[in-house]
């Protein structure tokens, strides 16, 4: 943050500190008022996510907050500024933390532009696109840009489905190339190419990105992992059979070249179908990854530190399908390389 930057929000929390207090006499909006500004005072470009989540249990009274602040927008100087940034930030969230339904063109443009100017990390990024896509489900830009995520993270059914939605609305050129190299990795996935150590060698020497296609205006970076994913059966973490070889394979790969690449790590995702409690199935997402850990660990002789696992739940489906060819691709685990130079994308 630049000392400007920093200078208007001290100025921001000396003005309003005591502005909001006076105006309103009711506790539950400045109780609302009081955890907004103490998240903002932390870190000014807190993520979309954090904020949402923080009106998510008083909508009422962050509304009420909310039009507290809009009275005094046009006051001003720093005072005016102060507010109206606050405003904006408690704007965004509402309409973020809302059920459903109702689009708010004004706010929805706002949000897509920094979207697209890259306010906020991959995950922030995909909030606000996935929230934008119930709030708003008629604007083609939305899909599109939630396409590019899916396809980023290699999800390639539900990159498929965003990219058609939004293809339905408005006709893109990118996204068209786009969602044929969604297909085409969908096509790769169910093909069911095995595991080999050259495969596996050859993701471990790659980058952490590559691009779908070529003459492309809106950038996508493809994340390197093994497009392979190991598959379980319902309400499971016991590895099939079948893919122990597969296992082997990867084991020995990384062994070879963790061997060289002293920072080399291998980032284990754990997922799960949607159905069911979401805590059984952030549990068993957690166990399915920690069960191909241990399988790795013990015969291939990986040191368990180099390791890490990562459990998702339902959170992240592969495939948008509510059907049992949708739900057996969701119940998976995924591997990325990382390295001690490069945080996984949980702590970007």
């Amino acid at each position: 943050m630049t000392s400007k930057r920093l200078l208007s929000v001290l100025i921001m929390w000396g003005i309003l500190g005591c502005g909001v207090a006076v105006a309103t006499e009711a506790d539950d909006v400045n109780r609302v008022y009081t955890k907004l500004r103490a998240v903002l005072t932390e870190n000014p470009d807190a993520s979309p996510k954090t904020l949402a989540e923080l009106v998510r249990g008083d909508l009422r009274a962050a509304r009420s907050c909310s039009a507290q602040l809009k009275k005094r927008l046009d006051e001003p100087g720093a005072q005016g500024d102060a507010f109206r940034m606050l405003h904006g930030k408690l704007e965004e969230a509402l309409f973020l933390a809302a059920p459903g339904g109702g689009c708010e063109q004004g706010v929805c443009q706002r949000l897509l532009g920094c979207v697209q100017s890259g306010c906020w990390d991959k995950d922030g990024t995909l909030f606000v696109l996935e929230r934008l896509a119930v709030q708003c489900p008629s604007v083609a830009k939305v899909h599109h840009l939630l396409g590019d995520r899916y396809l980023a993270q290699r999800r390639a059914g539900m990159a498929i489905e965003s990219y058609k939605r939004g293809l339905a609305l408005k006709d893109d050129s990118d996204s068209r190339k786009l969602l044929e190299a969604a297909q085409e990795m969908m096509a790769q996935y169910l093909r069911k190419e095995p595991i080999t150590t050259t495969s596996a060698v050859e993701l471990m020497g790659k980058e952490r990105t590559m691009a779908p296609k070529p003459g492309l205006r809106r950038k996508v970076d493809v994340e390197v992992a093994i497009q392979r994913q190991i598959l379980f059966d319902e309400w499971s973490h016991e590895i099939r059979k079948e893919y122990c070889a597969e296992l082997d394979a990867l084991g020995l790969a990384f062994k070879r070249e963790s061997e060289t690449a002293k920072g080399l790590g291998l980032l284990i995702e754990g997922h799960t179908d949607r159905r069911g409690v979401l805590e059984e199935n952030t549990k068993l997402s957690l166990q399915r990854a920690e069960a191909v850990k241990a399988y790795l660990v013990k015969q291939a002789g990986i040191e368990p530190s180099r390791i890490t696992t990562q459990g998702y739940g339902p959170a992240r489906p592969y495939d948008a399908r509510d059907t049992p060819t949708g739900w057996e691709l969701n119940r998976r685990v995924e591997f990325k390389k990382v390295t001690s130079r490069e945080p996984t994308e949980d702590n970007r």
